[in-house]
């Protein structure tokens, strides 16, 4: 297995090496660059010559796309978004609803290239089907995996709390707030929600209504790479918000800034 990327962040560079796996730096310095990365690419995939390329994020799916046309090599399109989904549609407004328009229809148009895709939800794969006119038996559904070996095994504590924890990227689509609302409406003193996450939406989520929420527990935690240790100490966790991205520019962990937020519920 060979995996190319085209932005300047190696987060995941050393876990691909660890794991063996062939990893091709296309370094593509502006932010789209569209032609340069899909001549690099062209180049890369001329000399691997792979049976099959699978594409993830939208400025890799469009590049990857020209490169499969030319050549021929079956492409696999991933969904792990609800890309065009009301919420995403309302976060636009200004030149950036019309940018967002733009890249929709190139995503629409060149969406007939791969021959399979593979959602990590039914939702999105439905959502993604009809924004994009594929048909729905294209598309497989895969959940998004984890090595549950990696974990420890959890068992019964004798406290009075039962912990709930969550992380991702604090965005509206992402459903934190839901989960809030949904959380406040059990009536029990005895369970506590943990969130960790840092971005745009986390001021939002702040302002919710919060019957159970001890302000005084607040507060900012370093980033945590490994996620695995800190559920341990928790008693369920929801892994729903957890996005990893192969060849799409940034990646996202849980936080955007050097620093992962800590709500308490």
């Amino acid at each position: 297995m060979h995996v190319a990327y085209f932005y300047p962040r190696h987060d995941l560079k050393e876990a691909y090496e660890n794991a063996g796996i062939d990893l091709h730096f296309l370094d593509l310095g502006g932010r789209y660059s569209f032609v340069t990365g899909y001549r690099r690419l062209l180049k890369l995939v001329r000399e691997l010559q792979p049976d099959v390329m699978v594409s993830s994020l939208m400025r890799a799916n469009l590049m990857t796309r020209m490169v499969s046309l030319r050549t021929g090599i079956p492409l696999v399109g991933t969904f792990v978004n609800d890309s065009y989904g009301d919420i995403r549609i309302e976060e636009k407004s200004g030149s950036g609803y019309w940018k967002f328009k733009s890249f929709w229809l190139l995503d629409k148009w060149t969406s007939g290239i791969p021959v399979k895709w593979i959602s990590n939800a039914n939702s999105i794969a439905d959502s993604n089907a009809m924004a994009l006119r594929i048909d729905r038996d294209k598309i497989v559904t895969v959940y998004r995996g984890r090595d549950v070996s990696v974990f420890p095994v959890w068992k019964q504590r004798n406290e009075k709390v039962f912990r709930f924890m969550s992380y991702g990227r604090l965005l509206e689509r992402k459903g934190f707030a839901e989960l809030i609302r949904a959380f406040n409406r059990l009536e029990r003193d005895d369970v506590e929600l943990v969130i960790y996450g840092e971005g745009p939406y986390r001021g939002a989520l702040e302002s919710l209504p919060q019957s159970r929420r001890d302000t005084e527990k607040k507060s900012l935690l370093q980033r945590h790479r490994n996620t695995e240790k800190e559920e341990g100490r928790h008693e369920a966790v929801d892994h729903s918000s957890v996005v990893t991205k192969d060849m799409g520019g940034s990646f996202e962990d849980v936080g955007d800034t050097d620093r992962s937020g800590k709500l308490l519920y």
